[in-house]
């Protein structure tokens, strides 16, 4: 959970500049090409997805606008991934809500993400 959680606040750092390509800009682009391969699939398509859209803001800053949106939906309809960091939170947190549960273990979050990803499936 660590590490898919990483590739969510990796995306949250504002202050890069894709055009400069600035340390912070290295940096992101360096962790998520780390976890492209990490062993977890759920891990690894949210960071491919967050690789591909720095390398598109690195490259498309020099587009027509009308070009740029269309790359950007191109590569969103091939590289979002089905579930997000973001989107498994935000569900947990209402799960625990409607439950009336304060705190949880991680085994319970794993076994709620896993829940997910099986309903989505079948």
């Amino acid at each position: 959970m660590a590490r898919w959680a990483v590739v969510a606040v990796l995306s949250e750092f504002i202050g890069d500049d894709a055009t400069v390509q600035d340390e912070l800009f290295q940096n992101k682009l360096r962790y998520t090409e780390q976890l492209r391969q990490d062993s977890n699939i759920l891990i690894q398509s949210e960071a491919e997805y967050e690789y591909q859209l720095l390398k598109f803001r690195s490259s498309a800053y020099n587009l027509a606008r009308a070009e740029r949106k269309k790359k950007r939906k191109d590569l969103e309809r091939q590289y979002k991934p089905a579930f997000s960091f973001s989107h498994i939170s935000n569900a947990f947190t209402n799960h625990l809500y409607i439950k009336g549960l304060a705190q949880y273990s991680v085994a319970e979050l794993e076994a709620f993400i896993l829940d997910m990803t099986k309903a989505c499936i079948a």
